[in-house]
């Protein structure tokens, strides 16, 4: 798996949603819908985060919430 996070000198832009664990199904069908960005599950703890890092991916998802 690669991640590419898009950094300036300002910072590294990113989308990241965190999702209770009993909501995983619902952050695969957003990875899903999507087709960008990773989901990540920390062992031992009840909790995932969607994150989109990727340029193409972060102007994908801008332009489906904007319209």
């Amino acid at each position: 798996m690669v991640q590419y996070i898009y950094r300036t000198n300002k910072g590294a832009a990113a989308i990241v949603i965190a999702f209770n664990g009993k909501d995983l199904a619902l952050a695969l069908l957003l990875q899903k819908n999507f087709n960008v960005g990773n989901i990540y599950k920390p062992k031992g703890q009840d909790v995932c985060t969607y994150v989109i890092s990727d340029l193409q991916g972060l102007n994908k998802v801008v332009n489906l919430i904007n319209g």
